[in-house]
């Protein structure tokens, strides 16, 4: 039996949609506002609880 990743934002909050699509709304809204983004995705970054 495969298990689904558990994604959090650093804040704690669950993210309950795909991730994919979770990162594409979050630069969507970041780039309507004006910032220009750079995005680092790597193992490092995730926190293990439990």
């Amino acid at each position: 039996m495969e298990n689904e990743q558990q994604w959090r934002k650093l804040n704690g909050e669950r993210i309950k949609i795909k991730i994919a699509e979770e990162v594409n709304n979050v630069l969507m809204r970041e780039k309507e506002m004006g910032y220009e983004m750079k995005v680092c995705i790597g193992t490092d970054s995730q926190v293990k609880t439990g």
